[in-house]
């Protein structure tokens, strides 16, 4: 999760970082492709399923209305992860969207994270702890990293 204020501000950052590019570009609409749409939930589905929020039953999950699908709709994995895909979107064109313009159409279809979170949640927690890359080393020593990891998980 995050504060409110944050994500919003982030939000803001990216939709003016995305108007200024279509502005260059002589773009005039910005829609997201089905499927990348479709995925983008999915991925945010599974994140949620990595906490306890589905299980609550509140309104903010869509309990108070009989019928309504009981779903997570917030990014869970953090501001800080949400601003990661945001910034590997722009910067791979806007991957997931297509543009409009008087020049004509524009898309860039794509896969935006080709990764479940918790693999994504586990190669970010090791690159911030500045591990070497697993395959570059031999396997005495990624069984001696790995064992040192597991030490401090409960079984």
């Amino acid at each position: 999760m995050s504060n409110v204020t944050v994500s919003i501000e982030q939000q803001v950052e990216w939709i003016a970082l995305c108007l200024t590019h279509m502005g260059h570009e002589n773009l005039t609409t910005i829609e997201p492709i089905a499927h990348a749409d479709t995925s983008w939930a999915d991925y945010t589905n599974a994140t949620s399923e990595m906490t306890l929020f589905l299980l609550e039953k509140s309104w903010y999950m869509g309990a108070n209305v009989p019928g309504k699908p009981h779903v997570c709709w917030p990014y869970l994995g953090g501001v800080g992860a949400y601003r990661r895909i945001c910034n590997d979107i722009a910067e791979q064109d806007y991957l997931g969207f297509v543009f409009d313009g008087p020049d004509g159409t524009r898309c860039n279809d794509g896969l935006v994270r080709r990764q479940q979170p918790d693999v994504v949640a586990m190669l970010e927690a090791l690159e911030e702890m500045q591990l070497p890359a697993f395959d570059s080393m031999s396997p005495a020593e990624a069984r001696e990293i790995s064992a040192a990891m597991r030490a401090g998980t409960p079984t």
